[in-house]
């Protein structure tokens, strides 16, 4: 029964029902806390802006840029329960080699410099008075081709992670003794940002936060500063640049941005196997569809009407060896329509 499955996947050929998730910014004229701007954002929209890249900043200003408040709540807050050493790369931390009574600072030292002897101290990430130069690696461990970058430019780590990630892949993970005595031996005897750091801060709507852009000696060490908002017009005096985020007390009234997710669907009129249909929506949409409630079912029905075959397919695969059904996505199926 099993096999006579497979080779159904395999040989049967049907049009394809391809969604793409197309996200909207909605700026909300109103001042209101951070957390009664979060309520409000999942009340009426989807949830209070998450932000993955310098292209979304730029869009988000572009759409709004006549906004009459220069600050407004983004959804990134710090939660003190996801403090930990990480990798810049996303490599797990199982090397590391700190100095005498180091890390020593808690929040306001989340960063880390390597010294000379390669011991590691923790550092203020954006300090902009106190720049260093850095270390950037390209190709990877499992490849065999990779490669340090010693760059003799100063920078704070974001700005180090930033040019990194442009240029190469990351700045350097050190996962071994043998890696932190090659890499010693081409710094020249310098202070040098590698890309140890803590990163306690979450988005609202639970996506992972590893691209960020603080604004320069922010976030500071303030006890009370556990929500995060972002510029969106340069003050007379230009410290703040438009789009950089602050961190600042949550209780502090504000405009903000929310966001919603409209689903589009595309019926492809072209007959596939559902592995190739698989392979077509990746490359040219989001996925295939996902039917996770009556309303997206409805709107497939009228496209199943329309198909000349009147069969699509859509997103949904059983798990060869659990026998479970999901979505491509890795979604549990919690709703059906068998």
């Amino acid at each position: 029964k099993q096999s006579s499955y497979l080779i159904y996947l395999l040989f049967a050929v049907a049009t394809v029902i391809a969604m793409d998730m197309v996200t909207e910014y909605v700026l909300v004229e109103s001042t209101l806390t951070w957390p009664d701007a979060q309520s409000y954002c999942r009340t009426h929209h989807k949830d209070l802006v998450s932000t993955h890249s310098k292209e979304e900043v730029k869009r988000i200003l572009e759409k709004y840029g006549e906004a009459k408040r220069s600050f407004l709540w983004i959804g990134l807050q710090e939660n003190a329960s996801k403090v930990q050493w990480l990798w810049s790369s996303g490599e797990p931390v199982n090397f590391t080699n700190w100095g005498s009574g180091q890390p020593n600072s808690g929040k306001s030292e989340q960063c880390v410099l390597m010294y000379p002897s390669g011991e590691q101290h923790d550092y203020p990430c954006n300090d902009a008075s106190n720049k260093y130069n850095y270390l950037c690696f390209s190709g990877s461990r499992s490849s065999g081709d990779l490669k340090y970058h010693y760059i003799q430019e100063k920078k704070t780590w974001f700005e180090a992670q930033d040019t990194c990630r442009e240029r190469y892949t990351d700045l350097v993970s050190i996962t071994s003794q043998q890696e932190l005595w090659d890499i010693t031996n081409i710094t020249g005897g310098a202070v040098v940002w590698i890309g140890l750091y803590q990163n306690p801060w979450q988005w609202s709507n639970g996506d992972k936060s590893s691209f960020q852009y603080w604004d320069t000696s922010e976030p500071n060490d303030k006890a009370n500063e556990v929500c995060v908002g972002m510029h969106y017009e340069c003050l007379t005096d230009n410290s703040s640049e438009n789009g950089k985020w602050n961190d600042t007390n949550c209780n502090t009234k504000q405009f903000f941005l929310c966001y919603e997710e409209k689903l589009n669907l595309t019926l492809v009129k072209e007959t596939k196997t559902w592995r190739e249909a698989f392979i077509y929506c990746r490359a040219n949409h989001t996925d295939l569809v996902r039917i996770t409630g009556p309303e997206i079912q409805k709107q497939v029905a009228k496209m199943v009407n329309a198909s000349a075959e009147n069969r699509v397919w859509i997103g949904l695969h059983r798990e060869r060896f659990s026998g479970y059904w999901f979505w491509m996505n890795e979604e549990v199926l919690n709703y059906s329509n068998w």
